[in-house]
């Protein structure tokens, strides 16, 4: 079971941090479309990928005959936990592989989002201030890979709980139907 667990797991972590980081390696500086749509891929791949906690419970009770919804949750809880260390791991390296480049692409990016609201001066100057606080946590590597770990760890828990539920599949006990 635990080989499956990685494996998946495994599977799942990589193909999350080859949609994130792949375009970025291959063609260089974000561009502001890329910005823009890059929560919706983002949370759309980690969706797609942490179905790998579909598969491996359906391995399982393919395997069994039976899943139990807890150790169903187990399956899917570790599943989650490897992507998400693989992928936190994968996050830290990018961060250091790309220096402030990467922090300052997606803090100008923040930057002009704001400016272009078209909300009132002093709204936008609220919002700027607040960016400034924010700017030391975009290029802390430790605490992105940390916030991206608990994403996917809490993304793979809740599709975890839908599948366990889903594939929940007891033994049958007492006399077979005649």
């Amino acid at each position: 079971m635990l080989a499956s667990i990685v494996r998946h797991g495994a599977a799942a972590g990589l193909f999350i941090a080859a949609v994130m980081f792949l375009p970025f390696l291959l063609f260089g500086r974000p561009s502001p479309e890329y910005l823009r749509l890059g929560e919706i891929v983002g949370y759309s791949a980690m969706v797609l990928a942490l179905s790998a906690v579909w598969f491996a419970m359906r391995s399982r009770r393919a395997l069994n005959g039976s899943l139990g919804f807890s150790e169903g949750l187990g399956i899917g809880a570790g599943v989650s936990l490897v992507a998400a260390l693989l992928f936190g791991l994968a996050t830290w390296a990018f961060y250091a592989y790309s220096g402030d480049a990467l922090p300052e692409e997606i803090y100008a990016f923040y930057q002009d989002q704001i400016h272009q609201s078209g909300a009132d001066a002093a709204s936008i100057a609220a919002r700027l201030a607040e960016l400034e606080r924010m700017r030391p946590m975009f290029f802390d590597k430790t605490l992105q890979a940390g916030i991206m770990a608990a994403t996917v760890f809490v993304i793979g828990l809740v599709l975890s709980v839908i599948s366990a539920a889903a594939l929940r599949r007891v033994p049958r006990t007492g006399p077979e139907p005649a």
